[in-house]
């Protein structure tokens, strides 16, 4: 109850209050309509504005400057044109310079190809002429070995009586070096009818040698060869013919030194005095011709 006594004596007071307030507060402005003038200014999709700009008229000085402007593009231009002028003029002589050059090359090219064709054959003469010095001081200064003759000696065996013809062939080296790898051989041959067409001139392989060194101007004695006192007899009386062969092969003492070999054939004929009987140089004076058969000799 007290409640509501207070809410009855507050309310008359409340609503006072809020009508003095809203008469003190002030009241907008009424709202005006547009006026027909301010649309027309906007224009209308209907009624567009046209606007008319001119422009500003330059003054002297912007007038002096665009003239200088104007002035100096113009000889930028020109100067470009004379540019682009001078570098295609310097382009077309490099051009050229290069050209020359490449002329030029080529010719150094085949001059030098030539050079060095002169060179090579220089070098071939100068090869030749070192060869032909060479060959020529081997071939004066090498070995040169040929046959020279036969010792020849009569030997008595006493403890049978039966006497027998040593032959040895004579080797000489009549050049002015030493010989090296030499070797000598010599064989004795019977042919009633001659040197047959087919006999063999070769060493025979199965031989051993020891190779000797003929020195320069010397002589030494090859193997040895035997006739019986009646073969020489039989050649004296025509009913034999006796022949002796041999060969020698040797190198040079230069290093690129060929093998040479030297062969002889001799035949003996012409035997005086008595060949049965020992030589002797009063009683029995016995001579031996030799016949060199020129077709199976040559020498190295």
């Amino acid at each position: 109850m007290k409640r509501l006594f207070r809410a009855a004596l507050v309310l008359p007071f409340a609503v006072f209050v809020c009508v003095s307030v809203s008469s003190a507060w002030p009241k907008p402005a009424p709202l005006r309509a547009a006026s027909n003038t301010a649309v027309s200014d906007r224009g209308t999709e209907q009624q567009p504005i046209v606007v008319l700009v001119q422009p500003n008229r330059p003054t002297p000085d912007e007038n002096e400057k665009d003239a200088y402007e104007r002035g100096e593009k113009r000889d930028l231009d020109r100067r470009m044109t004379e540019y682009t002028g001078y570098t295609v003029a310097v382009t077309f002589l490099m051009a050229g310079i290069a050209a020359v050059q490449a002329v030029m090359f080529i010719v150094q090219l085949w001059m030098m190809g030539g050079s060095l064709r002169v060179s090579k054959l220089a070098s071939e003469a100068a090869k030749d002429s070192a060869d032909i010095s060479r060959a020529s001081m081997e071939i004066g200064q090498r070995a040169y070995v040929h046959y020279s003759g036969l010792e020849i000696m009569s030997i008595l065996d006493e403890s049978n009586g039966n006497l027998s013809w040593r032959f040895r062939p004579a080797w000489r080296n009549t050049g002015n070096t030493p010989t090296r790898e030499c070797r000598i051989y010599a064989r004795r041959e019977i042919w009633p009818d001659g040197i047959p067409l087919d006999v063999s001139w070769d060493i025979p392989p199965e031989i051993v040698f020891s190779p000797v060194t003929v020195p320069p101007g010397e002589q030494i004695l090859g193997d040895m060869c035997y006739f019986s006192g009646q073969q020489l007899a039989d050649a004296q009386s025509g009913k034999a013919r006796l022949f002796i062969w041999g060969s020698a092969e040797y190198r040079t003492v230069f290093p690129t030194s060929s093998l040479y070999s030297t062969r002889f054939c001799v035949e003996l004929t012409t035997i005086t005095a008595n060949p049965t009987q020992p030589y002797d140089e009063k009683t029995n004076r016995v001579t031996i011709a030799q016949i060199i058969r020129g077709q199976h000799n040559d020498w190295g």
